[in-house]
């Protein structure tokens, strides 16, 4: 996001710590535990601040946009601690929102994401559970794309499964081979190393935080197609169907019907009609009625 104050007559905030600082107070006013990162290395959070606290730091990938002489933008980055999926939880997001809302001139544009982390904390995801769930999103990943702008997916740091090292190997797959593929495989590293990014760049499903052994604490699939937003709405109704996505894959108690379906499914046209699969389709399978009408 990028970010200025915005109070008429208000302090001025010259750099990303002092703007970070006052992001800082206003989220303690709410009850919103933050520690901030500062531009300085010695100033890294510790790790049980990492556990509790929303952390707050700069973002050079953000880019700002001319809005005049009387402005400056500033790239920021906000960082949740892990929660559980909870009404708790999506209150803390929604506060926090809000919060920046209300006290700040803030913005979000085309170089602004919104990323998502799903995992079953310290434990990770069993293989089959990650080769069900890439699956499942390597099936209908291009419904998803089709709600996600334009400008977000044909970011290098968006990109389609195609561009995994598995993608670039064997670019002759149909959609077919490419699910079997998957299907055939039987460990978590062939699954991260075949479906991690070939080269530089990020996948829209990251998974290579959960690549063993595990080298970070972060031990989740990162779903980065969405777009910055300041809507909590929007927000939460995304993260609910990245949540209910990798719920579908843990909870699966029938591989074959699974893998029957998935491959019905996956060389099918996008539409509404009979032989076809919308993004309707697909989030109603998930079990997120609401969104299948908000999203689509």
């Amino acid at each position: 996001m990028v970010l200025y104050p915005r109070e008429v007559n208000g302090k001025k905030l010259s750099d990303f710590d002092p703007i970070n600082e006052d992001i800082l107070e206003k989220l303690k006013q709410v009850g919103i535990a933050a520690t901030v990162k500062g531009v300085e290395y010695h100033s890294l959070p510790s790790k049980e601040a990492l556990r509790t606290d929303w952390i707050l730091k700069i973002d050079v990938t953000v880019e700002g946009n001319e809005q005049g002489k009387s402005y400056v933008d500033y790239g920021l980055e906000m960082a949740s601690p892990p929660y559980f999926y909870d009404e708790a939880s999506r209150k803390a997001i929604e506060t926090v929102v809000r919060t920046l809302r209300k006290n700040y001139l803030v913005r979000v544009n085309n170089s602004t994401g919104l990323h998502v982390h799903v995992g079953n904390g310290y434990f990770g995801l069993q293989w089959k559970v990650l080769r069900n769930l890439m699956a499942i999103a390597w099936t209908y990943e291009r419904q998803i794309r089709l709600i996600v702008p334009r400008e977000r997916i044909s970011m290098n740091y968006c990109r389609s499964l195609r561009a995994s090292s598995l993608g670039t190997s064997f670019p002759q797959y149909t959609r077919l081979e490419f699910l079997n593929r998957i299907l055939s495989f039987s460990s978590n590293q062939d699954i991260v190393s075949e479906l991690d990014a070939a080269s530089t760049g990020r996948l829209g499903f990251n998974i290579r935080d959960l690549r063993v052994p595990y080298e970070v604490d972060r031990r989740t699939i990162e779903f980065r197609q969405h777009s910055g937003s300041l809507d909590p709405e929007a927000i939460l109704h995304w993260v609910h169907v990245c949540v209910k996505l990798v719920e579908r894959a843990c909870l699966t108690k029938d591989d074959d019907a699974l893998y029957a379906r998935l491959r019905a499914d996956v060389e099918k046209s996008i539409g509404f009609g009979d032989d076809e699969v919308s993004i309707t389709d697909y989030l109603m399978w998930l079990g997120c009625p609401a969104q299948s009408v908000l999203l689509r």
